[in-house]
């Protein structure tokens, strides 16, 4: 079986969610307040975004960040009995399994930004956080 690294994920999925959208590169670029020449290096691998401008993409394409890191192609039936189940959890069950969730994605990023010869604290800082720290989950306000 032929795995898809994290960073040819998002690559793909940040490709089809712009197509999706009809945005072109260049206004993806000016809705993230970066080059059009920087979004095509993305797009072609030869950059990857730090985690803010990861935040900007997705807020620019109107889909939830982890979104651009799902294998869509393997996705299956399951994934609605998943949702199902991930609705009914508690908010705190639910705000662990997150927590959880974007420590995994940070540690694969961490792991495909050391890849690219940074350093574990240049790319600690690439992720924006200190050793051991844990990114912020950003919690809806209650009404």
């Amino acid at each position: 079986m032929n795995f898809m690294t994290l960073k040819e994920i998002f690559i793909r999925n940040l490709k089809n969610f712009r197509k999706k959208e009809k945005i072109s590169q260049m206004k993806l670029a000016e809705k993230c307040n970066t080059a059009a020449s920087y979004v095509g290096e993305i797009e072609i691998g030869r950059k990857f975004p730090s985690i803010e401008m990861i935040e900007k993409i997705a807020r620019a394409l109107e889909v939830d960040a982890y979104r651009l890191f799902v294998d869509e192609t393997t996705r299956n039936i399951n994934n609605e009995k998943a949702a199902a189940f991930f609705a009914e959890l508690p908010p705190d069950a639910r705000q662990g399994l997150i927590g959880g969730i974007m420590d995994a994605v940070n540690d694969g990023l961490l792991k495909t930004l050391k890849s690219g010869n940074e350093s574990p604290g240049e790319a600690q800082k690439s992720l924006g956080r200190g050793k051991g720290e844990r990114p912020e989950i950003p919690r809806k306000r209650k009404k």
